[in-house]
This record gives C-alpha cells, sequence and structure tokens, in this order.
C-alpha cells in the first residue's frame, strides 16, 4: 500500500511500562491520523498517571478518551471515517503483572513454556459467530464477512473496551502485539516458531520480511 496506517507506542512512567499497536482506517489519511491519536492518547494518560492508580481504570478510560479524541478530529476534517483498533500492554513497574486493553482485531498473543496462546478476543462479525456456533474457524477464514469490525476506537460514539489483568509475568515469557496485518498473512505457527527461535528484535524482523 502507499501508506502505513497502522501506529506503535512504547512509553515508560512511574506506573511502569505501556506498548500500544494499532491499526487505521479510513481514506487519505483518516486510518493513519486514528492509530496516531489512539496511540498518543494512551500514551499521555499514562504519562499523566499518579502513583495508585488502577491499571485497569487507566486502560478502559485511556480507550474511551481515544475513541472521543478521533471523532473529534474526524468531525474537525470532515471525514466520513477515521477509525482505528488498538491492543494495549501495561507492564507494572515491578515487571511481575500486566494488564491488557483492547478493541478490535489487532491482537496480543503470550509464548509460555512452549504454549502459544491468543490473550485477546478479535471484535470481529465472524468471531462473534465461532461463539455462537453458528460456523467454525475453518469457515471463519474464507467468510464473506471475514474481518468485518464489530468495535473499533472512532466509529461509535461510544466504545466498551476489553480489559484483563492483572496476569502474571514469568521471566521466559515472549510477548506479540500485531495488528492483523500480520495475522492474516502469517500461520500461527509461524509466529511461534519465529518468536521461540529468534530473539525479539530479530523475530519482529524476520516476520515482517
Amino acid at each position: 500500500r502507499d501508506q502505513n496506517q497502522d501506529a506503535v507506542g512504547a512509553f515508560e512512567a512511574e506506573l511502569g511500562r505501556l506498548f500500544v499497536v494499532c491499526d487505521g482506517m479510513g481514506g487519505h489519511t483518516g486510518g493513519q491520523i486514528a492509530s496516531a491519536l489512539a496511540a498518543a492518547t494512551l500514551g499521555e494518560a499514562f504519562a499523566a498517571a499518579p502513583e495508585g492508580t488502577e491499571p485497569t481504570t487507566l486502560l478502559r478510560e485511556g480507550l474511551v478518551a481515544a475513541n472521543r479524541r478521533i471523532r473529534e478530529r474526524a468531525y474537525a476534517d470532515g471525514a466520513d471515517l477515521m477509525g482505528t483498533t488498538c491492543t494495549a500492554m501495561l507492564v507494572d513497574a515491578r515487571g511481575d503483572s500486566f494488564w491488557i486493553g483492547h478493541v478490535g482485531d489487532t491482537r496480543a498473543y503470550r509464548l509460555r513454556g512452549g504454549e502459544f496462546s491468543q490473550l485477546t478476543r478479535d471484535h470481529t462479525v465472524v468471531e462473534a459467530m465461532i461463539a455462537r456456533g453458528e460456523i467454525g474457524r475453518e469457515q471463519a477464514e474464507t467468510h464473506p464477512k471475514a474481518g468485518v469490525l464489530e468495535r473499533s476506537l472512532g466509529v461509535e460514539p461510544s466504545v466498551v473496551p476489553d480489559v484483563a489483568g492483572p496476569l502474571p509475568l514469568y521471566d521466559q515469557d515472549v510477548y506479540v502485539l500485531c495488528s492483523d496485518g500480520l495475522t492474516k498473512m502469517m500461520a500461527e505457527s509461524d509466529i511461534q516458531r519465529m518468536a521461540t527461535e529468534l530473539p525479539p528484535e530479530a523475530a519482529c524482523a524476520a516476520m515482517i520480511k
């Protein structure tokens, strides 16, 4: 594509560390603006949070604020559509617990002791159909509504993020945060293999390649 509408952020503050991946959508530069706004809004909320702030509240309110900010920007720009998905991982200052905030179909995976598991649930039409038992996982990949989002930031006046945590963080864990630009092009088994065999920076380069 002629432009990259993904955005990432890595932030350090009193509460610990925050990692964000967003995948924008919208004509012209709309998606690029939306994803950058979401990452920046979460980073600013994280940096401004006083000591003792509950991470669950921070992530939920940060994602709601990002939704509002994107809509305000779209209105100001006269844009028909400006939205983004977002997955954020907050690691506490001690490094022994983490929280996940999530809207859309960006994903967080964990590799622990050889087991590779998806920590987020896609907010898509087909994922909801799978949950209701209407279709199977294999059918979802070729379904006409594959990739159609039920939830995102900036599209609807309100949003309800998924927030999970605290979850334990172990020394040998590996975490992968990614947009569907990766998961639609690579099998999870290949993502797992690269995350297992390579150090993080080399694994990211290999996945992109």
